[in-house]
């Protein structure tokens, strides 16, 4: 079966995804180069990014050009004081190979019908070595969401994680401090517009792991937190089987063909990652808010609202 990782967007994809949010060609290019203008005048921040990018992020902010200022604020803040994550993503390296080894992460090729995109994570072994890293893990995750900045066009994002080979080795390294980086990554620094996340073939003592994130999660996500055991029949109805691979009973290519895809993609990027690693805040040239871990682990502050409609 011939698949490809992300396909290219279509002109109907942009079209469908612009018109839910009110936006056409015009307005894009006008937001955009209002932004780019308020980086020139932010001496913290870089003022070279790219015009597709900074659509992407208009995008995630339902064409907000405020939001899309905190957004990116955020993003190169996070890459400043979190580096130990953010940065250092060589898929050359030996970490890279052996965390792509026990699980994969990665987004699915094919949209839903409402325009979302769905991505996999999962583990491949059921024992991890001593030596295991649950942050490369994390790196991975975010490694594939910056390629999707640069390829991507979709409205919201569909998690689901397989814990079928989930053992509670596994979950007592995936902490608290773990589940709240995610979520000041993800849906504060990248923004994504959370429309679900689906546990499947969940093992009793998964349930530690769920409430875990839970309880980082605000009310209105918490509600969109699923638990299907091994019964997929609810996730079928929100997620057609025409999107998933053969192991959660869909009909497109496997888990190892997906990953295999998206592991060359992540290695084709090696080049365009060592460019982004420039790309942070320098905070000492910030001129009104000095950041510090409370605001960038979203515990408070003026980024603690997270778009998430």
């Amino acid at each position: 079966m011939s698949i490809e990782a992300l396909p290219l967007v279509s002109e109907k994809c942009k079209s469908d995804v612009r018109a839910e949010l009110n936006l056409d060609q015009h307005g894009i290019t006008q937001a955009v180069e209002t932004i780019k203008l308020w980086l020139r005048y932010q001496p913290h921040l870089p003022d070279d990014e790219d015009e597709r990018i900074l659509e992407a992020w208009l995008i995630r902010c339902k064409n907000s050009i405020e939001k899309t200022k905190e957004t990116l604020d955020m993003y190169f803040t996070l890459r400043a004081e979190h580096s130990d994550i953010m940065c250092g993503w060589e898929p050359t390296e030996s970490w890279f190979e052996k965390s792509s080894q026990y699980g994969y992460i990665f987004a699915l090729p094919k949209l839903t019908p409402d325009l979302n995109r769905v991505l996999l994570f999962g583990y491949y072994t059921k024992e991890l070595d001593d030596d295991y890293s649950v942050w490369d893990s994390v790196k991975l995750m975010l490694m594939v969401t910056e390629i999707r900045l640069v390829e991507d066009y979709n409205l919201k994002d569909i998690y689901i994680m397989d814990m079928k080979n989930l053992r509670f080795d596994h979950i007592k390294r995936i902490t608290f401090t773990v589940v709240k980086k995610l979520e000041a990554c993800f849906l504060t620094g990248y923004k994504s517009r959370m429309k679900a996340i689906h546990f499947v073939n969940t093992p009793t003592y998964a349930e530690v792991l769920v409430n875990v994130l839970k309880s980082v999660l605000k009310s209105k996500l918490v509600s969109r937190v699923f638990v299907h055991g091994d019964d997929l029949t609810e996730l079928h109805k929100q997620v057609p089987k025409s999107i998933l691979p053969m192991e959660l009973g869909g009909e497109c290519a496997t888990l190892d063909q997906h990953w295999d895809l998206w592991k060359g993609k992540m290695k084709n990027y090696s080049s365009y990652f060592q460019k982004r690693e420039t790309m942070k805040s320098d905070e000492s040239k910030r001129i009104n808010r000095k950041s510090d871990d409370s605001v960038l682990l979203g515990i408070e502050g003026s980024f603690r609202t997270l778009n998430i409609d």
